[in-house]
């Protein structure tokens, strides 16, 4: 009598198991369909004294939180974000940076030199900082195009 209480108390656990594991795949089945938040194409353009910026990093940090859409700028200044390798942002009230430098003191084998690496901010380090960049937008259900005016002063 002894031996099949464990038996079956073994099963249970195991039936429990399964159960755990099957509900697990389900949620996660459900959470990478398209039922996440909503997204939009953001495209735009980046100006530096009236110039494009190529090679900046454009970030858009949602307010309400989550995944952070991010883009680079090409060669004359434009850019298009996407969110976790889909294109757009989410929809919503977003701070943005703008960043682009340049590293020096690294060796070419990945090493780094004597003096360790240095930063050179080819933008004003305000803009790459989202509390610091007084940059924001509003990506809209339908969309955003948006030109960003920078100042090295």
């Amino acid at each position: 009598m002894g031996r099949r209480l464990i038996s079956n108390s073994r099963r249970w656990r195991g039936d429990r198991f399964l159960a755990g594991c099957l509900g697990l795949v389900a949620l996660c089945v459900a959470g990478c369909g398209k039922g996440g938040p909503a997204t939009a194409k953001v495209t735009g353009r980046v100006m530096l004294d009236g110039k494009p910026v190529e090679g900046a990093a454009v970030g858009f940090m949602p307010e309400q939180g989550g995944p952070v859409a991010s883009g680079s700028t090409d060669a004359e200044g434009y850019f298009q974000l996407s969110t976790m390798n889909q294109p757009g942002a989410l929809v919503g009230k977003h701070q943005v940076t703008v960043i682009k430098t340049e590293h020096s003191g690294i060796n070419p084998d990945g090493t780094i030199a004597p003096g360790g690496v240095k930063t050179k901010w080819l933008i004003p380090k305000k803009y790459g900082n989202a509390a610091t960049s007084q940059l924001t937008a509003v990506v809209e259900p339908g969309g955003l195009d948006r030109v960003f005016e920078l100042s090295s002063k």
